[in-house]
């Protein structure tokens, strides 16, 4: 889908697969919601202000699950997903930006990248998790110019910008007599060793024996 030019338009409800872009859109006080972008090069490229994504998801995608083009200011993003691509979002020369409450996984480099005069951006409940941590990558890969809250990573640059660490589902042995005490509940070996899944922080700080 490509767009120049418009103002107030309203993309929604599609299902984008096997492009080379999903959705380039050039414009302002524009709105995209629900709409998913499935193997394609990019998920979605704005080049604007004042627009808002909300509820979309981009998978597979070989560059950016969402890129901002150098001067797209004031655009919210709130609860969207980007999984598996080579960047989740990408922050190109962009302020007063607005991120809430999304999540992104899996990207091939950063998970959410923010170029040094991209300033003045703001980030609420955000997942950023599993994704490359290597070679420079990192889950939250930015500048001391934005300002977070409630951010849950494992890896950032600059240092302590994750307010919590990421979770997995890790496989678990219990033999007799431990007893192991994930985020409130309780397993107690009998017989055999036994083999337990559940969600557990990374740090270990939601396991006592």
């Amino acid at each position: 889908v490509y767009s120049s030019g418009y103002l107030n338009a309203t993309i929604m409800n599609l299902y984008i697969g096997n492009f080379s872009n999903g959705i380039f859109f050039v414009g302002n006080y524009s709105a995209f919601i629900n709409n998913t972008v499935n193997l394609s090069s990019a998920g979605f490229y704005i080049d604007g202000d004042f627009n808002n994504l909300t509820g979309n998801t981009v998978r597979n995608g070989s560059t950016y699950g969402f890129y901002s083009q150098p001067g797209s200011n004031n655009n919210t993003f709130t609860s969207n997903t980007a999984f598996g691509n080579g960047y989740g979002i990408y922050i190109f020369s962009s302020i007063d930006n607005i991120f809430i409450n999304n999540n992104v996984t899996n990207s091939g480099s950063d998970g959410i990248f923010f170029s040094s005069d991209s300033t003045n951006n703001t980030l609420t409940d955000n997942y950023f998790c599993f994704n490359n941590q290597t070679g420079g990558s990192y889950d939250y890969n930015g500048t001391a110019s934005n300002t977070e809250t409630n951010t849950t990573c494992d890896t950032s640059n600059p240092a302590l910008i994750c307010d919590n660490a990421c979770t997995v589902s890790l496989p678990i042995k219990v033999t007799n007599p431990v007893t192991i005490y994930p985020t409130g509940q309780s397993a107690v070996g009998s017989g055999a060793p036994q083999t337990i899944f559940f969600d557990v922080t990374i740090n270990g700080t939601n396991i006592a024996s």
